[in-house]
């Protein structure tokens, strides 16, 4: 009886183990699916974000564009063709209607590349609808780049359609190339286009 006890005991265990490594098995394939499933989406999105910068690019490079007026935080008026008088510039464009995180994020990222000794090749336009609360924003980010208040609607082009943040470059006989719009979601892409632009401005001036 007592060998009988144990053999029973043996085969239940058996089983119990079999069972677990079934179960473990199908967990596995399981992960194994989401990760494929996760993969495919992350790389369709990817694909997604640089068809719309291409796409963009391909509307807007080389368009000429109005010679908008820009305000500085002493409430001087300009024109946008002084700031690239001498050479292009690379312009960061944000609204107060855009996501906060999205082009508060840009700009620290914008300021540590572009130092002080580049001041003159980027420039900020951002659209406050209360001029008090750009020059608060100014202050309190402590904003050393040139940074100028435009009209929300000084831009009629797609890429104000998309809601956020953008970049591109302008040139002196006013016409626009490099057009960017980032996403939190790839940091090391919005880096690195910064850099690449930021090489290709320093050899064409």
């Amino acid at each position: 009886m007592k060998h009988k006890l144990i053999f029973a005991v043996m085969i239940l265990a058996g089983c119990f183990t079999i069972l677990l490594v079934i179960i473990n098995n199908r967990f596995a394939e399981q992960i194994k699916k989401n990760q494929s499933i996760a993969l495919e989406e992350d790389t369709l999105k990817l694909f997604q974000f640089n068809q719309m910068n291409m796409y963009i690019n391909e509307q807007l490079n080389n368009v000429s564009i109005t010679d908008v007026q820009c305000e500085d935080v002493d409430n001087r008026k300009f024109n946008m063709s002084t700031l690239v008088f001498k050479n292009s510039v690379l312009i960061y464009r944000y609204s107060e209607l855009n996501c906060n995180t999205c082009y508060e994020s840009e700009l620290a990222v914008l300021q540590e590349i572009f130092l002080d000794a580049d001041n003159d090749k980027v420039a900020i336009l951002c659209s406050y609808q209360i001029r008090k609360y750009f020059t608060t924003f100014k202050k309190i980010n402590q904003i050393k780049l040139p940074i100028y208040r435009i009209s929300q609607d000084s831009f009629n082009w797609i890429v104000e359609d998309y809601g956020n943040p953008y970049y591109f470059i302008l040139h002196p006989d006013m016409t626009v190339s490099d057009f960017y719009i980032p996403d939190k979601v790839y940091p090391e892409l919005n880096r690195k286009y910064l850099e690449n632009v930021k090489m290709l401005i320093n050899r064409s001036s």
